[in-house]
């Protein structure tokens, strides 16, 4: 129970249940720990990014997981000279190995059609990549 608000965090799980049953693969996600079953409470997708994986909450923003996690998609200067995720820069554009690739917003479309990679529908601004399902990317 949360004692500010008297609303459960997770609703219908006792606590035997809770510990028991469920592990918490992040603070605010609990998925269901039986060897059997792979059927979670919540969808927790998975980021592999130059063979680092790192969980995160369903529709994050793939230049903020990679970079909570240790796991910049900017190199050198870039690092620190960059347009902060307004996708302007382009400097954190990633080819979607595995995984949905999704649509490309209006904005990251006039980056990229002005950019050195290549046409493939495949590479993305992390900046603008919304994170639903499992997802291996590479730098471009």
């Amino acid at each position: 129970m949360d004692d500010r608000n008297d609303v459960p965090l997770v609703p219908d799980i006792s606590q035997e249940d809770r510990n028991s049953r469920y592990i918490a693969s992040s603070p605010s996600v609990l998925r269901e720990n039986t060897p059997q079953s792979s059927k979670h409470i919540a969808r927790v997708p998975e980021v592999t990014y130059r063979g680092v994986s790192a969980e995160c909450e369903s529709g994050e923003i793939l230049r903020t997981v990679l970079r909570n996690n240790a796991m910049s998609p900017h190199t050198g200067m870039t690092e620190v000279v960059n347009c902060g995720g307004n996708s302007t820069c382009g400097t954190c554009a990633v080819r979607i190995v595995d995984g949905p690739i999704g649509e490309r917003t209006t904005k990251e479309q006039a980056r990229l059609a002005v950019s050195t990679y290549d046409d493939a529908d495949d590479i993305r601004l992390a900046c603008r990549y919304r994170v639903t399902d499992d997802v291996t990317a590479k730098r471009t």
